[in-house]
Parts: C-alpha cells; structure tokens; sequence
C-alpha cells in the first residue's frame, strides 16, 4: 500500500506538487505557500455554502455571556487569532441573530398575508376579489414585505460569512485543569501497576531489535532523514501480527474495520478542527495548480469524519458505525 501511494504522489514530488506550510518540497519559492494565498477563506464554509453539508453549529451562548474567559483562553493559546479579535466575532454573531429574528419576524408576516389572501378568494371570482379594498391593501403589503426582504437577504449572506470567517478560526475551549506551560509544567495525576525490579541491568528494545537484525535505525539520515527505521524479517512480522493481533479482537468485538482516503478537501481538515490555510502548518497540500484543494491525511479519523459529514455517504446508516468504525482506523 506504501509502495503504492508512493507511485501516485512521485510524480507531484517530481513535479513541485506537493506542498508543506513550511515551504514547498522541491521548490526554491518557500515565501509564496498555498496558506497565504488563501488565509481568508475557510473551506468548510464554503463547502457548506455550496450546498455539500450543512452549516457548522457555533454555540456562541457561552461565548458571548462570559467574553473575559474566552479572551483569557486565547491569550494562553498564544495562537493566530488574539483576545483583542473577539469583540468582532462577539458583534457580528448579535448582529446576524437580530438579522435573521427580523427576517423570520418578516416572512412570518409574509405567510400571514398570503393565508389572508387566500382567505378572501373563497367562493368569489377574480373581478370581484380584485375590485375588493382589502385585497388591494393586502397585495401592497405583501410586496412591501418582498422588498425588506430582498434588502435583508444579501445583507444576512454578508454578515453570516463575516461571522463563520471569524468564528472558524476560535480554538477548542482548554480545560481549566490543563497546565499552561511547556512539558516542564506536566505533572502525574496517577500511576497504574508497579514498575518491574530487574536484578539486572535491563536494555531497551531498541537494543534488542538491533542485536536481533530486525530493525534498521542508524545510517539513514541520506535515505528519509532522522527518526526513520526499516523493520526486517521478524520486525515487519511482527509490526503487521500486532495490526491483525488488534484487528481480530475488535471485530469480535463487533467493531467494523475501514480504509480511508489518504488524499482529502480542506472542509474536511476544517471540519476535524485543523487548519490547512495556516503558516505555519503541520499538514501537507497537492499543489491547488495541480489539484485544488486537496491535503494528504496524516491520521485515518480525518477521513472517517469526512464520510460522517452531513450529506455525506452514511446519512442512511446508523450512526452508530462511527464509533465502531472509529474504534478500529488509526493513524
């Protein structure tokens, strides 16, 4: 399967097609990246406005009702966006609610005023309901209600992407319990088993599997760089035995295995809470000149949430199978 994929993304490796936030593989342009190009779209957005899924749900309650905490959590991220940004997501979130409650208020109207129409059409031909005042009064007011809400309609489009290209880029909420610092600030929370005694000097299994000729791990910095290994014979045994060692206890477990993708679209990066258009970032894109939007899926729940997107492939399974599927797939 390796050698496989390896033969479809050589020739983008070949060709400067594959694309790290960190710079391009093979290129001498580290400076122009598919991040900055498209810093201010958001893909799962759009993917949802075009019409493939549904629109994210941002429970922006919370947010809104204690806006210093949200700040102080954005601090401590130290990411992208900044404590100072949150007022705009804050005032354009209330500012589309009070929109959309005057556009439903308007079309509720709307449905009152065609209902009463219709009421005035019961057993009465067209001459006389067009002669009737009512009637007259009440077509006029339909179509000054279609005229607040043509105007309203482009307005809510606008305000809603300025919202989602704002509220997107929040991070997840950190626990408070969470320790703000490096590993340095880590501390144990509880310790299970006893560590084993030895009456002798124990080696670790990097030792072991070199003394046995099944794992290779110095002298490859020229082949894959630094932290790379070959397993041989009983090592590549061994890696695939504990795969099917793994496999066969959940099946019978009534997990289902899957294969995902290895190449998925960006809303679906987006929508597993990573993001592509980042610089610096830890995913890999195609080159969009080549393939657009596409980014290679370094962990297989990327993928398996992709095929769970609203409108996706398993809207007529049980939703049950993501976790039984989830509980199998891996990175």
């Amino acid at each position: 399967m390796a050698a496989s994929m390896a033969r479809r993304l050589w020739p983008l490796v070949a060709g400067r097609g594959l694309r790290s936030r960190r710079g391009c593989i093979g290129s001498h342009s580290p400076r122009r990246t598919f991040a900055t190009e498209r810093r201010d779209r958001n893909l799962l957005y759009e993917h949802a406005r075009e019409g493939y899924s549904a629109l994210p749900h941002l429970d922006m309650e919370p947010l809104c009702a204690c806006p210093e905490e949200a700040a102080r959590a954005l601090q401590l991220r130290k990411g992208e966006l900044r404590p100072e940004d949150l007022p705009a997501i804050i005032s354009a979130w209330q500012e589309l609610r009070q929109l959309r409650e005057q556009i439903r208020s308007l079309e509720e109207e709307k449905g009152a005023v065609a209902e009463a129409v219709r009421a005035l059409m019961v057993n009465r031909d067209n001459t006389q309901v067009q002669q009737d005042p009512q009637y007259q009064s009440l077509r006029a007011h339909g179509r000054e209600i279609r005229k607040q809400l043509m105007v309203l309609y482009p307005k809510e489009t606008q305000l809603e992407e300025e919202f989602y290209l704002r509220a997107l880029r929040l991070p997840n909420q950190t626990h408070p319990d969470v320790p703000v610092g490096d590993e340095s600030q880590a501390r144990v929370l509880h310790v299970v088993g006893d560590k084993p005694a030895f009456s002798f000097q124990p080696r670790g299994h990097l030792e072991i599997a070199e003394k046995l000729d099944i794992i290779r791990q110095k002298r490859l910095s020229h082949v894959s760089g630094h932290r790379s290994y070959y397993l041989r014979g009983a090592g590549a045994l061994l890696q695939h035995g504990l795969v099917n060692f793994t496999l066969n206890k959940l099946i019978q477990r009534g997990f289902t295995p899957m294969t995902v993708p290895d190449l998925l679209r960006g809303a679906v990066f987006e929508g597993c809470g990573m993001t592509p258009n980042a610089n610096p970032s830890q995913i890999y894109n195609i080159d969009p000149s080549r393939f657009e939007d596409l980014s290679l899926a370094g962990t297989a729940e990327v993928g398996l949430a992709g095929k769970h997107l609203p409108g996706g492939s398993s809207r007529d399974e049980d939703t049950s199978s993501v976790l039984r599927a989830g509980g199998i797939v891996g990175g």
